[in-house]
């Protein structure tokens, strides 16, 4: 279904933009062809993502993209990694201060390394302990039992 809607949607706005010579201002255009493309770009844009979680959904139940034991081991812990992942790209921009210094395929790159090395701390946590250190002290606070350490950490 999100690829039924997105894509058509898509297709037009680049067929429109090809015809305009990809003209990018806005007063150059036909205001309501340009009102509906700007109209119908987020819905688009939305349903070519769906369309894709759910080919994605599809290729992991079938078995054809392995167990994903990453991404399994990130929903376990994700505030944890969220937190985590938070806290890296807040070091490294603006502790080493890189604002505005990394291009966009840099900044993919960056993402796609914060995403691995997190991925494979979950893993690796998860080898030893139940779940992850952020949700063991919210379950801690919520309910009022504090321990000195996680379950499942040996004696």
């Amino acid at each position: 279904m999100g690829y039924g809607f997105g894509l058509p949607v898509r297709v037009f706005n680049l067929a429109w933009m090809a015809r305009t010579g990809f003209e990018l201002d806005p007063h150059r255009l036909v205001p309501a062809v340009s009102a509906l493309r700007s109209f119908l770009y987020e819905p688009a844009r939305l349903g070519v993502t769906m369309g894709h979680l759910a080919v994605a959904t599809l290729l992991f139940r079938y078995g054809v993209l392995g167990e994903a034991k990453i991404l399994r081991a990130l929903g376990r812990m994700s505030l944890t990694t969220y937190s985590l992942q938070s806290i890296l790209t807040s070091l490294l921009f603006y502790g080493f201060g890189l604002v505005g210094s990394i291009s966009f395929s840099g900044l993919m790159l960056t993402s796609a390394a914060i995403w691995a090395v997190t991925g494979a701390m979950a893993v690796l946590w998860l080898r030893k302990f139940p779940i992850g250190p952020a949700e063991w002290l919210i379950r801690a606070a919520a309910y009022g039992r504090w321990r000195s350490r996680l379950p499942g950490a040996g004696a």
